[in-house]
């Protein structure tokens, strides 16, 4: 597979076919599953408007792509500033990642068991809700960090569907 930036230009490129473009997108969501697979591409499916015809709104891939890109915008500014800190880190001796940074050493996760509950924002604001959450402690309290609405810590949100691998197991410090 190529990478991210490469198949999301292939998606908006109007030169290739429409089925190259439309597998150039689901290789974007796969590079980039934030509410995991099934969900990301419902989401992006439905915010970009595709209708079944293709043909009819090829505009909507550029729609598709660019939600996409604009939630990585906002997931890679903190992965880099999370390397060039941990190298800074490492370099003066201190090897053990806290508690606090073990969720900036895996994918993105916020996870939708059911593709069809998910949050109806745009995943640039969900991202950057759950990234602030992470960083306040939030995310593993009784409220969603994306909708507010109350839940159990290990259930998907009753409200946005969304649940986060990992707040359940252990507490934020």
């Amino acid at each position: 597979m190529s990478s991210f930036p490469e198949r999301s230009r292939q998606a908006e490129d109007a030169a290739l076919p429409v089925r190259q473009r439309l597998l150039a997108l689901q290789d974007c969501v796969k590079a980039f599953p934030v509410y995991g697979h099934h969900a990301t591409w419902r989401h992006v499916i439905t915010w970009a408007r595709i209708p079944r015809r293709l043909e009819d709104d090829l505009d909507s891939l550029g729609r598709a792509v660019a939600e996409l890109r604009a939630a990585r915008g906002v997931w890679l500014p903190v992965v880099a500033e999370f390397a060039a800190r941990r190298q800074t880190e490492k370099a003066l001796g201190r090897r053990r990642l806290t508690r606090r940074d073990q969720w900036l050493t895996r994918r993105l996760e916020i996870y939708c068991p059911d593709p069809d509950l998910r949050p109806v924002e745009s995943m640039a604001r969900v991202v950057a809700r759950v990234i602030a959450g992470h960083r306040d402690g939030s995310v593993w309290g009784r409220d969603c960090v994306v909708c507010g609405a109350g839940r159990a810590v290990e259930v998907a949100c009753p409200g946005c569907g969304v649940f986060i691998p990992g707040s359940a197991r252990w507490k934020w410090r």
